[in-house]
């Protein structure tokens, strides 16, 4: 697929003539330090995936006593209040799910807006050269796809 492809840019090397790439590690840094102005939503994020696990615990213990208990007896208050009980434990869940999903998709949609903008300028300032030796469609594809999967 065209966005796997290898893009060779002009040079690799700085106006110095050395090679300016960063390593791995700086460019890990660097792609942390875009998500600086969002670290309280990301970690109210990952906090409720954490809470989320916890809220299904309960869940096989109550189907227990159910089985185990109010249906042999045919306690049909019991019976009411734990299905209850379950069925509010899955509601819980399924709106962590959606709040810590909406939380780290608002800071990951601005960091790729930014990629994106960072990219295109990126690609602008390359010489002509490059963009006649490029399809138009190519690298449209590269920078939405390679920056869609950050």
């Amino acid at each position: 697929m065209c966005a796997h492809k290898e893009m060779k840019l002009e040079s690799p090397s700085g106006p110095n003539g050395r090679d300016d790439r960063l390593s791995s590690l700086e460019l890990l840094r660097w792609y942390a330090t875009l998500f600086r102005g969002d670290v309280p939503r990301i970690a109210l994020g990952v906090g409720l995936s954490l809470i989320q696990s916890l809220v299904l615990v309960p869940i096989p213990l109550i189907l227990r006593k159910i089985l185990d208990h109010d249906i042999p007896e045919h306690d049909v208050r019991g019976l009411l209040l734990a299905g209850g009980g379950a069925l509010a434990l899955y509601l819980v869940y399924g709106v962590m799910t959606f709040s810590s999903g909406s939380l780290t998709l608002m800071a990951t949609k601005r960091v790729t807006e930014m990629l994106r903008a960072r990219l295109c300028i990126q690609l602008q300032q390359l010489s002509l050269r490059f963009h006649d030796r490029e399809k138009a469609s190519e690298l449209h594809a590269r920078v939405v796809l390679d920056t869609g999967s950050t």
